[in-house]
């Protein structure tokens, strides 16, 4: 009798875009930014690195204005600290990730919830598209945190800050 033999790697190294590189890289990154994300997971789903987020303020995860800059800043910081090659193409936040009986990350579990929370977020976005992009007045910024996001968003990322609405 032969030994099985397991197909794969047993490591979290994946290889994308002629890339190799481990997954926990990522996640150590992203980690870095203690003060936003308490957990990370990074897969990759369909060909494309993405990072899973517990955020650190639950609210972050619940009030839009805040998910989008929390995320625009985990991205951000990813550009600075990764090569462009294993920057994740999206980062999904998630009000917890799940865990094993054993209080490990449960990767066989998130990635079909991974999967839900992209296929949302790109039907929503071709709804958008479809209704023209904006969905209301345009409304200011309000306070100095509002304006203070509105221009990292302009200068950083170069997306155009319209109104504070979000839908």
């Amino acid at each position: 009798k032969q030994p099985q033999r397991l197909c794969g790697r047993s490591d979290n190294q994946v290889k994308l875009l002629g890339v190799r590189f481990e997954l926990g890289e990522v996640e150590g990154v992203l980690s870095g930014c203690n003060r936003l994300a308490r957990h990370v997971a990074a897969l990759l789903v369909d060909g494309r690195l993405v990072a899973a987020v517990e955020p650190r303020d639950a609210a972050h995860a619940d009030r839009r204005l805040l998910r989008e800059a929390c995320v625009a800043l985990l991205m951000l910081h990813a550009r600075r600290q990764l090569p462009a090659q294993v920057c994740p193409s999206e980062v999904v936040l998630m009000r917890s990730l799940p865990l094993t009986s054993t209080g490990k990350l449960d990767r066989l579990a998130l990635r079909p919830l991974l999967e839900a929370a992209l296929a949302a977020s790109a039907s929503q976005a071709e709804s958008k598209a479809r209704d023209g992009g904006a969905s209301g007045p345009s409304e200011p910024p309000r306070d100095a945190l509002e304006v203070a996001i509105a221009a990292a968003w302009r200068s950083h990322l170069s997306v155009p800050i319209l109104s504070r609405r979000c839908d």
